[in-house]
């Protein structure tokens, strides 16, 4: 049963996993993509295959290799160079294979071999590596934006600090009792990575419309600006050929 309940909860997981992927990718590459349709299939598939060589595979080497040319596959959803598509697939796996490996050590589990299967199946070890590598992807996103001239919120930080870290503690409170059924934890480990996603995701989609709103104010005052300056270029010419005619 157990092994029943960290399956459906790494698919479950993994969901997530693909689109902290997706807003990684979105860190490099800001410009629109040619097709929607295609990147979202690129992106379903990796999701498929991955969990298909996890859940039956888990071989590590056969794992990272897989990752590597997926996320190479998934550059090709953007503008970019050779080399700036080699780099960017290297990075984000680094990343994420430093997380995961990480969290692994932490739960205790310490025998890895690259070319034999791994047995890690722990259900809150997964759970912590998903929202570890969701939150990387939003601290990476604010220092991108800090870097462009932008300002974070106090209330941001304070939030992606405290929602993973109070989620994560009640998660771990159930697996430490170790009462609680396998469809309880199983709903309580989806909730809790539903809530850190659909709350960050919200909070990034009106931090946008703010954006949007406050480029739109810009823009208007630019036009106004504009327009003043056409209107005294206007009344200062109508006086010049006023004075020329006054000469003539």
């Amino acid at each position: 049963m157990d092994l029943d309940i960290y399956v459906a909860i790494y698919i479950f997981g993994n969901i997530f996993m693909t689109y902290s992927i997706y807003k990684f990718m979105r860190l490099f590459y800001t410009e629109k993509i040619v097709n929607r349709k295609i990147e979202f299939g690129s992106y379903f598939i990796y999701f498929i295959v991955i969990t298909i060589l996890h859940l039956f595979i888990k071989i590590p080497l056969i794992l990272m290799i897989a990752n590597l040319m997926f996320f190479l596959i998934l550059t090709f959803n953007y503008k970019s160079s050779l080399k700036e598509r080699i780099l960017v697939s290297l990075l984000m796996y680094i990343t994420l294979m430093c997380i995961e490996t990480i969290i692994v050590l932490a739960t205790g589990y310490f025998k890895v071999d690259p070319l034999m299967r791994n047995d890690y199946q722990s259900i809150l070890g997964s759970v912590i590596i998903r929202i570890t590598s969701y939150v990387m992807v939003l601290i990476l996103g604010s220092y991108k934006s800090i870097r462009k001239g932008g300002s974070v919120p106090s209330t941001y930080w304070l939030c992606i600090i405290i929602i993973p870290v109070g989620t994560l503690y009640l998660l771990t409170t159930i697996f430490i009792k170790n009462t609680a059924r396998p469809l309880t934890i199983f709903l309580a480990t989806a909730f809790v990575m539903l809530i850190n996603f659909a709350t960050f995701y919200l909070y990034d989609q009106i931090a946008r419309i703010i954006s949007d709103e406050t480029e739109q104010t810009l823009i208007k005052q630019q036009n106004k600006y504009y327009e003043n300056q056409l209107e005294l270029m206007r009344t200062s010419l109508k006086t010049t050929q006023t004075i020329k005619h006054d000469l003539k």
